[in-house]
């Protein structure tokens, strides 16, 4: 007895033990990956964000070589919005303002001291990219020379509400107000700014990022901070533990089976070989349903996480993941891929007649009716709403037009039932772009973005590319 008893009090001692073990191991080794992944995917969003002010500064360059190239021959601009400006202004070679015009955005009693300031501050350099400070707001500003006695400012303002339009990557963006960097993580250079450096400060369930933008004398342009949530590593803490619960809840079992079969096989030495055998096997089938249920519940999970719960097709962060992988490889393998933005025409309408119940009827159609007619290799993604986005790999938008035709066709043609003597049609527009120009998800989505808002406002029930202005 006294020997069975110590047995037991070793195996569950060395039980304790290997379970805490593995369990620390495994959580470490995880947990590390997914910091690491968090890392990374923090400073593609930080590279993102740095593109996206380099397209904006792109924009005034194009606009200033355009007006250079036209020469000063236009004495008004009805709308400078139409440009991405915010003031344009021509300057004699004695520094005095021979045209100008504001937006509501620069209009102020201060124009007169703006344009002064701007002038001094710009007058030994023959060409300008930079952020200009004035009053606490911020500009682009682009300086460019037509002529020896000419030259040509043009610029936008930077502030909370633009900025916020130029990356998704990040729930919270705006200008911040530190003037001196702190524990520089990350050292940038871009097309434009000379120098970036980049705090990234991690709190349990947040990723902080101070960027200073610096001119070549390290003087500080302005200050961005953008906070994320820490999903990678809050979801795989989550992960981690169930798996490693599970795991040690495997271990346990397998451990004492041995345990006791070794207990049993002690005592019951001369028994039937054969019952053992069969109580074994009973034991081992055991296993293997709690196994079977755990991918069961694994396979669950996965859908809960990347698809959604409506219309049962992928959902916003799966349709980015995949998308993005799919930009990568057409990138290296130089195949065309086209990406549709689709909304559903008057969607808020037939929610307020009808109710959020039809609604819902409308989506589950919608979805039913494109995801039929994929052949499985295209990505079809609920953005939210009633937005859907349709990525077609290594196809040309010629080919890709003639498939949305054709859904276009099929939409039209779906029936809701409201009740016995009430049906529901309805349509949806689209906007069509591909990665002539770029491979970036968030440039080609925002081209197609644009076109379904020309076909939002010009009929619905249309198709807009870049090969045409009306395509059905």
């Amino acid at each position: 007895m006294k020997k069975y008893i110590n047995s037991r009090t070793i195996f569950l001692s060395s039980l304790i033990c290997i379970v805490l073990l593995f369990y620390s191991l495994s959580y470490n080794f995880f947990l590390t990956n997914f910091i690491h992944i968090e890392n990374i995917q923090n400073e593609k969003n930080i590279h993102n964000l740095i593109n996206h002010f380099n397209s904006n500064f792109d924009s005034l360059v194009n606009v200033s070589n355009t007006f250079k190239q036209n020469g000063f021959n236009i004495p008004h601009i009805e709308n400078l919005n139409q440009l991405g400006l915010d003031f344009i202004i021509y300057q004699n070679s004695n520094n005095k303002n021979i045209f100008s015009q504001h937006s509501q955005n620069t209009q102020s009693s201060h124009t007169t001291r703006f344009e002064t300031t701007l002038f001094e501050t710009y007058a030994s350099m023959p060409e300008v990219r930079t952020i200009f400070t004035f009053e606490k707001t911020l500009f682009y500003v682009v300086k460019t020379k037509i002529n020896k006695n000419l030259n040509l400012y043009v610029g936008k303002v930077l502030n909370h509400q633009n900025l916020k339009q130029l990356s998704i990557d990040f729930e919270q963006l705006y200008i911040g107000n530190q003037k001196e960097p702190g524990n520089v993580t990350i050292k940038l250079s871009s097309k434009y700014i000379p120098s970036i450096l980049i705090e990234v400060v991690l709190s349990d369930t947040q990723i902080h990022n101070t960027l200073l933008f610096q001119d070549d004398t390290s003087h500080v342009l302005f200050c961005v901070n953008t906070i994320n949530q820490r999903q990678y590593v809050n979801e795989g803490k989550r992960t981690i533990h169930i798996v490693n619960v599970i795991m040690a809840l495997f271990l346990t079992i397998i451990l004492y089976v041995v345990y006791k079969s070794q207990v049993v096989f002690r005592r019951m030495l001369q028994k039937d070989k054969k019952a053992l055998e069969i109580k074994v096997e009973q034991r081992t089938k055991q296993l293997e349903a709690v196994v079977k249920k755990v991918k069961v519940s694994n396979q669950q999970l996965h859908e809960l996480a990347y698809t959604d719960f409506l219309t049962k097709i992928q959902n916003r962060r799966s349709f980015f993941m995949k998308t993005s992988e799919l930009l990568n490889e057409a990138k290296i393998k130089q195949q065309s891929v086209c990406i549709c933005m689709i909304d559903i025409d008057n969607f808020k309408k037939i929610n307020d007649e009808y109710g959020h119940d039809i609604g819902d009827k409308v989506l589950i159609a919608f979805a039913s009716v494109v995801s039929n007619e994929l052949s499985g290799q295209e990505i079809f993604g609920r953005l939210g709403g009633e937005e859907f986005a349709l990525v077609f790999p290594n196809t040309l938008l010629k080919d890709a037009l003639t498939k949305i035709e054709h859904l276009r066709q099929l939409i039209e043609n779906i029936i809701i039932k409201i009740d016995t003597k009430t049906k529901l049609t309805f349509t949806a527009s689209f906007g069509v772009s591909d990665n002539s120009i770029s491979h970036n998800i968030d440039k080609i989505l925002h081209s197609a973005d644009e076109l379904l808002y020309t076909a939002k406002h010009s009929g619905k029930n249309s198709i807009r590319s870049r090969f045409s202005n009306s395509e059905k």
